[in-house]
C-alpha cells in the first residue's frame, strides 16, 4: 500500500460514523440528472411576505406575546436557512479532486471570514439577510439587477448566497440563485461561476460606483496543486475561514448536500476550534431516545432529555466519544434563530482531528497530481 492509500485508509470513516461520502457524492449527482426540480419557483417565495403566526388564544396577553415572538423567530430562520446551500465539512479526498478533463472534478474557493447572508436584489432596493432570518442591512445597488431604481424590472429578481465582511463593508459572493430573474438552480457550479463573474463585471463597467457597499466575488480555482495552494495561501482582500470545495457539476442545492464540502485547519481559518480542549458540541434534532443530523444520522442520546425538548425539536447536545461508539447528551434547547441541525461529517471531522488524525491539507496537494 502506497502512503497516499495507507492516508487515505486513515481517514475513512469508522463503523461508529459511517459516511462514505463519495458514495454520496455519486447518488446526489444522479438525483440532481434524473428529476430537476422546479427550485426556480423557490425565488418568488423569498419575495413574498411572510404569513401572520397564530398564537393560544387561551393564553394570557404576555404569554401570547412570548409565543409569539419565538414563533416568528423560527419561522423566519426556518424560511431563510431552507433556501441557501448546507454543505458537508471534507473528511476525506473526493476520488475525482482533480478531473481529467476542464469540466471535470472540484473547484477550492477560500471563504471569507464574516456573516453569511442572502442577497435579494428586488423591486429598486437590495435586502441581505442573515440565515436567521435577521435583516443585516437594506440599500441600494446599480450593479445588482433589480438592487436600485435604475436596474429595477417587472418581476426579475437577484438572489446571491454570500458573506458580508463587516470591516471592508463588502458582500462577498460565494454563490448565486438568481441573476436578473434567470434562475441557477439546475445550472452546474462550472457554469454558475463563469456567468457571475461575467454578469458582474458587465454591471459594475455600466454602475456608477457610488453604492453604499462594495461587491465583489470570491476567486475559484481548479483542483490541481498550483490552484489547491493558491485558494489556501494566495493574498486576498479579506481573512479566510476555511475553503469550500464546489464539485463542479454540482447544481445549486437549497437544503443540505454532498457537492459542497468544507475544509479547515490552522493556517486557512482564526476560528479552528478542533484541539481537546472543552466539550464539542452539536446542534441536534430530537427524534424520540436518539438525536439525528441533518443529513439523518442519528445518536443514541445519554441521559435524560428536558420535558421542553419535543419531538422534532433542535437541541444543543453534547457528543461523546469512547472510540467504539458515538453518544450525545442533551445541554439545552437551541435558539429559535437556529433552524438547521449539524452535519454528521462536521462531527465527524472534529472527532478525527482531536484523535490525532483527520484530513491534512497535504492529503489533498498528493491528491491532485500534476500542476
Amino acid at each position: 500500500m502506497s502512503a497516499l492509500e495507507a492516508r487515505a485508509a486513515q481517514h475513512r470513516t469508522s463503523a461508529r460514523l459511517d459516511l462514505h461520502q463519495d458514495r454520496r457524492r455519486a447518488e446526489a449527482l444522479r438525483r440532481q440528472k434524473d428529476a430537476r426540480s422546479d427550485r426556480s419557483n423557490r425565488a418568488r417565495q423569498l419575495l413574498e411576505p411572510e404569513a401572520p403566526i397564530e398564537v393560544d388564544a387561551l393564553l394570557t396577553k404576555a404569554q401570547r406575546k412570548k409565543q409569539r415572538a419565538w414563533a416568528e423567530s423560527r419561522k423566519r430562520a426556518e424560511r431563510w436557512s431552507s433556501e441557501v446551500c448546507g454543505y458537508d465539512w471534507l473528511v476525506d479526498v473526493p476520488q475525482d479532486l482533480n478531473g481529467a478533463a476542464t469540466n471535470e472534478g472540484w473547484f477550492a474557493v477560500p471563504r471569507a471570514e464574516g456573516q453569511r447572508v442572502v442577497l435579494v436584489a428586488a423591486k429598486g432596493k437590495v435586502e441581505a439577510r442573515q440565515t436567521s432570518g435577521d435583516r443585516l442591512h437594506q440599500f441600494s445597488c446599480d450593479c445588482l439587477p433589480g438592487g436600485s431604481l435604475r436596474t429595477k424590472r417587472d418581476g426579475s429578481a437577484t438572489i446571491l448566497d454570500c458573506v458580508f465582511v463587516e470591516h471592508s463593508q463588502t458582500f462577498v459572493i460565494m454563490d448565486a440563485m438568481c441573476w436578473a430573474g434567470y434562475a441557477l438552480y439546475d445550472c452546474a457550479a462550472e457554469f454558475r461561476f463563469y456567468w457571475l463573474r461575467t454578469k458582474l463585471a458587465e454591471a459594475k463597467a455600466e454602475s456608477a460606483d457610488d453604492d453604499a457597499f462594495r461587491i465583489d466575488i470570491a476567486p475559484y480555482f481548479d483542483c490541481n496543486r498550483r490552484g489547491l495552494r493558491n485558494a489556501y495561501e494566495a493574498p486576498l482582500p479579506y481573512l479566510r475561514d476555511g475553503l469550500l470545495f464546489y464539485h463542479k457539476q454540482g447544481f445549486y442545492e437549497t437544503g443540505h448536500t454532498a457537492l459542497v464540502a468544507l475544509f479547515k485547519d490552522e493556517h486557512c481559518t482564526r476560528r479552528f476550534n478542533a484541539d481537546a480542549s472543552g466539550a464539542l458540541v452539536a446542534a441536534l434534532r430530537v427524534a424520540g431516545t436518539t438525536a439525528r443530523t441533518v443529513d439523518g444520522v442519528a445518536f443514541a442520546v445519554v441521559g435524560d432529555l428536558d420535558p421542553v425538548l419535543r419531538e422534532g425539536e433542535l437541541a444543543r447536545f453534547v457528543v461523546v466519544s469512547d472510540g467504539a461508539a458515538v453518544t450525545v447528551r442533551p445541554e439545552r434547547r437551541c435558539s429559535p434563530k437556529r433552524a438547521v441541525a449539524d452535519c454528521a461529517s462536521k462531527l465527524a471531522f472534529f472527532l478525527r482531528r482531536r484523535a490525532g488524525g483527520g484530513l491534512a491539507f497535504g492529503d489533498l496537494l498528493a491528491a491532485a497530481g500534476a500542476v
